[in-house]
Order: structure tokens, then sequence, then C-alpha cells
């Protein structure tokens, strides 16, 4: 919807991530400079309730800056908060999901919606492996035949860590190029 129409919402629920030192993300930047504008009166939210998740790295000074921006400014355009800004730090051993885990459940109470048990369950697959038998110069299976329609092969050119691997760092983090 278009942000002319945030009075028309009944509920409103905000999932903002903070980028680099307490920078929006690019997709919520507009809209941000847009609730600043000091034409909008104090009441102009006066009808809807919100709720704010923030995600961010709390090794950073400026942890879920964004977030909170919203909740506050959300706040004093007449918001009503539904509930307390829930936060997903980076740093947690489940990294967001520590967060988010301990937030959705008061969303839902706080919505009168049932509560969805939690489950971390892996789905079932949607596809089938089938191994051949082959020799690396002479798969069983041409690669056009394995690519989806639509789709348009690359050649991978770089593939780069980026991650040093003296640190340990938990994530593998990669610069790849393609032709």
């Amino acid at each position: 919807f278009e942000f002319e129409d945030l009075p028309n919402q009944k509920v409103l629920i905000l999932v903002v991530s903070t980028c680099g030192l307490g920078e929006f993300p690019q997709n919520c930047k507009a809209t941000w400079l847009k609730l600043q504008s000091q034409e909008l009166p104090m009441s102009w939210l006066s009808g809807v309730k919100f709720g704010v998740f923030g995600l961010g790295d709390s090794t950073y000074c400026q942890f879920c800056y964004a977030a909170a921006s919203y909740d506050v400014r959300l706040g004093e355009l007449g918001g009503q908060r539904l509930l307390q800004r829930g936060v997903g730090d980076d740093r947690d051993e489940d990294r967001y999901y520590t967060g988010w885990e301990n937030w959705l459940p008061e969303l839902w109470t706080a919505l009168g919606a049932p509560q969805v048990p939690l489950q971390r369950e892996v789905p079932p697959p949607c596809y089938r492996i089938d191994l051949s038998p082959g020799e690396v110069g002479s798969p069983p299976v041409a690669d056009e035949d394995i690519v989806p329609p639509g789709a348009t092969p690359l050649t991978l050119l770089t593939n780069r860590l980026l991650t040093p691997e003296c640190i340990g760092y938990d994530r593998d983090i990669r610069h790849y190029e393609f032709q």
C-alpha cells in the first residue's frame, strides 16, 4: 500500500534491519523521510495499532537503531503500541531467531490470535536426487539437461573467500563473478 494509506491500516507490523553504522535499509528510507514531515499531525496514526521488530548486531553502537526510530515515531504520530519492540541480535547463539521466538508469541497474544507452535524442523524436500554412474570427464547428464526453463547458464569466473579462515568466523562469505 502507499504511504498515504498508513492511517487506514488497523494493524501495522514492521520488521526492520539496521545497516552498517545505524543506516536505514534502502527499501525503507523514503518511508522514514516521509514520517519525519512536520506537516503530519500528532494524531495521524491514532487509529493504527503497531508492533516493531528490529534486526541488528549488538557489536555495533547503533544496534537496531532503525527499528527503535520507527517505534518512537509511530508512537509520536498517535499509533498505539501493541507490545514492546522486539530485537533480533545476530550475535545471539541462534542469531535473530532467539529474539524472534521470544517476541512472536507476545505478538500473537497482542493480536488475539491463536498461538502457533514454534517448529524448527526442516520440511521434507520438494525434489529428489537420483545418482547416475559417470565419470568427471563424461557425466551421465549434460549440463543443458538440468538447467530450468527460462534460466541462463553462467560461467563462474571468480570464487573468493572474503572471511579470514584464521579467525574462525562462523560464516562463509564469498565474492563471486560470473560471465
